[in-house]
């Protein structure tokens, strides 16, 4: 059981991983926010290559988000 359970909610950040790692926007949520640690992102990463798909590859872009406004 994930160690977030017993706190009756969800792991946003992990969640818009999945999302941003087939497609989504990404971007961290604002705090308080649970910690996304490494380890977790490469779980996503397998599973996801487990089923055939391919994920994204650069992180660094996930904390950015995709919609983040070109300086």
């Amino acid at each position: 059981m994930p160690a977030y359970a017993d706190l009756g909610t969800y792991h946003w950040p992990q969640q818009k991983y999945y999302q941003w790692l087939v497609g989504g926007n990404g971007g961290y949520t604002r705090p308080p926010v649970m910690r996304l640690f490494q380890h977790d992102m490469d779980d996503a990463r397998n599973a996801l290559r487990a089923l055939g798909i391919t994920p994204a590859e650069n992180d660094e872009e996930f904390f950015v988000g995709r919609a983040a406004p070109l300086l």
